[in-house]
């Protein structure tokens, strides 16, 4: 499947194709090879953003690949950028720049690398690489399950610890969620074509469901009520979002009682300190590198102890594993409620963007959804966006929305759509119609 589409796939679809893998398998490369292979990701965004500038420039592209949510998206984040260096000038809870550098690439880079990898991924002379990733997931899935079954009965190693009296399955990654993650990226390729891959999104699940995650099994639990009660669909039924928040709800209840309804518990602390926080430092926060993020465990501020974090399991500097199991007391510590407003702007523009592109391109709605929500599901209990496997995502996300058309043709197709009152609803409820006669 890979090997059959490799003669005809030009230079730039292989080394797109190379980065994908590289970006799926970093956490192995890091925990088995080297931990330079830890900033695979920040490199890769780098590496996106220069190429798209390049392209935009020597092939005119103009931002044509890019449309108003995306525009959005850049500008709340952009003023979030701002708002954190203005808290950390005024702050100073960070003293090492180094620090407050690394935090603020780590929190720019999953946008870098969505919209550059929009304007790379808007070429109808790749007509491989789409078809190469998703011939990888298929075998990927088979031989992974046949790894987790063996590792089960045998105990080959590949297991974190046990939870429901299963081994929690991480292959050779560093850890279940990041192993998780790779997996989720598979699955929404694989949904492109639910009939034809139903076999394989199946294997797909029982590996999400053997990390023994919540997030992971929560996932498998929306898609399977997407999948099985609205196939077929062009845009999102209200039903599917209350059906899909109570299942997510209900199996996730015993944990969230557990870390964030304890007083005790680290995820709990965090959280509610960073409300203290963002009081303290209104309307900035403490700015970047000073609360939450996975920064400070090698730059431990000396705020943390004025908190109390040094009395915290898990948040201790000589035990801060659970720094990193949070994602938005770092927006609301770290950035203070203003910037809350504007993250909160950032992701609901990032769905529309997402809807946009997969309304014009005519693209399956699941397999679009997929990983934007995984990330907000994530987002409960790790950094999520400003995670190691951010830019795998984000990237894979654009593969999955781009496909083989251009925007020009897409938007083609979606003109002559729109003469249905059903397809024209769709765009009203994506605000997309206004956007396609402007055009």
């Amino acid at each position: 499947m890979v090997l059959r589409n490799l003669p005809q796939a030009k230079v730039k679809e292989i080394v797109l194709f190379l980065l994908f893998l590289l970006l799926a398998f970093e956490n192995v490369l890091q925990d088995k090879i080297s931990l330079s292979f830890s900033y695979l990701d920040e490199g890769s965004a780098v590496f996106l953003a220069v190429w798209a500038v390049a392209s935009a420039i020597f092939h005119h592209k103009k931002g044509r690949q890019l449309n108003r949510s995306d525009a959005i998206c850049l500008v709340s984040l952009a003023i979030l950028c701002i708002v954190g260096f203005t808290g950390n000038v005024l702050r100073d809870i960070q003293v090492y720049q180094e620090a407050t550098i690394i935090d603020f690439f780590t929190c720019i880079k999953f946008a870098i690398a969505f919209i550059s990898s929009k304007i790379i991924l808007n070429d109808k002379e790749m007509l491989c690489l789409l078809d190469m990733c998703v011939g990888f997931a298929k075998v990927a899935v088979i031989i992974l399950l046949l790894v987790a079954v063996a590792n089960q009965f045998m105990n080959l190693g590949f297991s974190l610890s046990s939870r429901f009296g299963i081994g929690a399955f991480q292959f050779l990654f560093g850890h279940p969620s990041n192993f998780a993650a790779t997996i989720v990226g598979f699955v929404a390729l694989l949904l492109l074509d639910p009939k034809k891959n139903a076999v394989y999104i199946i294997c797909a699940f029982l590996l999400l469901a053997l990390t023994t995650r919540i997030k992971a099994i929560g996932l498998v639990l929306v898609l399977s009520i997407a999948l099985l009660i609205f196939p077929g669909k062009e845009r999102i039924p209200k039903s599917f979002v209350v059906m899909a928040g109570l299942a997510v709800l209900a199996i996730a209840y015993e944990q969230i009682g557990l870390y964030y309804l304890n007083d005790g518990t680290a995820r709990s602390v965090l959280l509610s300190k960073s409300f203290e926080v963002a009081n303290m430092f209104f309307p900035t926060g403490a700015g970047f590198a000073s609360y939450g993020s996975n920064i400070t465990r090698d730059f431990y501020p000396a705020f943390y102890y004025y908190l109390g974090f040094d009395h915290v399991h898990g948040l201790t500097p000589l035990n801060s594993n659970y720094l990193v199991d949070s994602f938005w007391p770092i927006i609301i510590g770290q950035f203070g409620w203003l910037d809350l407003i504007l993250f909160l702007t950032f992701v609901v523009s990032f769905f529309r963007s997402v809807l946009y592109d997969q309304f014009c391109r005519r693209r399956n709605l699941w397999a679009s959804l997929t990983i934007p929500i995984y990330l907000l599901i994530a987002s409960s209990s790790e950094s999520a966006f400003f995670s190691s496997y951010s830019v795998y995502l984000a990237f894979t996300l654009v593969l999955i929305l781009m496909g083989n058309a251009t925007i020009e043709e897409s938007c083609s197709i979606a003109r002559k759509r729109s003469n249905s009152t059903a397809i024209k609803e769709g765009a009203n409820s994506y605000g997309i119609e206004k956007h396609l006669a402007d055009r």
